[in-house]
């Protein structure tokens, strides 16, 4: 469900940079936010169903280390920024890679939750 959705979230966030005036920015950027953040829940909800309850807590404390990581992303756009790459450019590279990359790893986490649920199986 939500690799679709990040695939969805680079044509938006293209919308939202290439907008001709703020108020249709905004409206795209409304869009984009709908399918652009609705991998949390889900992540969050796989987290405590394929764990045992001693590891939850951990798990939910990398989960959310791990997301201040995208904190580095405006880093990387203002060092772009210093070395001359116009901003919206820099904005139309660096936010669709990474929505590629979180859709490629949903892609990811699904088959390999399938792998496992499917050797379960055939265990019992």
């Amino acid at each position: 469900r939500c690799s679709p959705r990040s695939a969805l979230a680079v044509p938006a966030w293209a919308a939202v940079v290439l907008a001709p005036s703020f108020v249709l920015a905004q409206t795209f950027l409304f869009f984009e936010y709908l399918v652009a953040e609705c991998w949390f829940g889900p992540a969050v909800a796989v987290l405590q169903d394929v764990l045992p309850p001693s590891q939850r807590g951990t798990a939910q404390g990398i989960f959310s280390m791990l997301t201040t990581v995208g904190n580095i992303a405006p880093v990387a756009i203002g060092a772009a920024l210093s070395a001359d790459v116009p901003l919206r450019d820099a904005l139309l590279v660096s936010v669709p890679a990474c929505y590629t990359g979180a859709a490629l790893g949903f892609v990811a986490v699904g088959l390999s939750l399938r792998n496992a649920a499917e050797a379960e199986v055939k265990a019992e």
